[in-house]
């Protein structure tokens, strides 16, 4: 019986700490969204106070419509609605406020406000008040970055074909297996040199002499893009060494200087 005793006694202390736990648990949830609250009330009343002071000139401020927003960013608050700026009609105009807070201060550090008392104000506040005006509105909070972390070292002992490029024992404060930055020239290749002359050439079987009849140029191979020797004029009289395939001549005086094309030439009269 004693024993039964004791543990409802025990039970009934274990309940009452978990009632205390949720009880503390429960009073700080609402003690923080209090706070919040606080925060916006007292946003709103900044920006209001802060629109009366920038529209001090006209008689009598009315406001509709004004409601707080906590932003992305932390510890700022937007706030948005509508001022009259005239004592005489019911003429209201859109306005948005940005404040930023630091601290447990009572009152904001920063205060940004735009008021539509302008085409150009007018079109800024409607552009501001469709990001900001809502719970976590406008840009959030950008992390920074640091420097992006150090590529991976090559390692050594690849094979010729993929450590080619590599420096080893490079200057002091590189690495070694680190690539080498290799310069690559933007400048066109050299030309390439003149082909030989063509294998296929065939030596003439007996000195023949041919007259230009237009003036031609000498070539140095048996093709179109052979480098050009000289410039025969019409009528010179020369002799035929040896022929290559496409009716190209290897021409001379007393010895080859170079191709024509037999289509320049004709034969000289015996």
């Amino acid at each position: 019986m004693r024993l039964m005793s004791l543990l409802c006694a025990v039970i009934a202390i274990g309940l009452a700490g978990c009632d205390d736990h949720a009880t503390t648990a429960d009073a700080a949830t609402h003690g923080r969204a209090a706070q919040a609250q606080d925060v916006l009330a007292l946003s709103q009343a900044a920006a209001e106070q802060r629109l009366r002071a920038e529209l001090g000139a006209q008689a009598r401020l009315e406001f509709r419509g004004v409601q707080a927003y906590r932003q992305a960013a932390p510890q700022k608050v937007a706030v948005c609605g509508q001022v009259s700026t005239s004592s005489g009609g019911p003429a209201f105009v859109p306005f948005i406020s940005i404040l930023t807070w630091t601290g447990s201060g009572a009152a904001p550090e920063r205060i940004d406000q735009r008021v539509a008392l302008s085409n150009v104000e007018a079109t800024r506040v409607y552009v501001e008040q469709q990001s900001h005006c809502l719970d976590q509105g406008g840009p959030a909070a950008m992390p920074r970055r640091g420097a992006p972390p150090p590529l991976p070292r090559i390692p050594n002992g690849l094979p010729n074909g993929v450590s080619a490029g590599l420096r080893r024992g490079g200057p002091a404060g590189q690495p070694e297996g680190q690539p080498v930055a290799q310069t690559v020239s933007m400048r066109p290749a050299a030309a390439a040199s003149a082909p030989p002359a063509d294998d296929r050439a065939t030596p003439s079987g007996s000195e023949r002499a041919v007259t230009l009849q237009q003036p031609g140029n000498l070539r140095a191979h048996p093709n179109g893009g052979g480098e050009i020797v000289t410039v025969l004029p019409r009528g010179q009289a020369v002799h035929v060494f040896a022929t290559a395939p496409g009716g190209w001549l290897q021409v001379g005086e007393t010895e080859p200087r170079g191709w024509l094309h037999s289509s320049l030439v004709t034969a000289s009269a015996p």
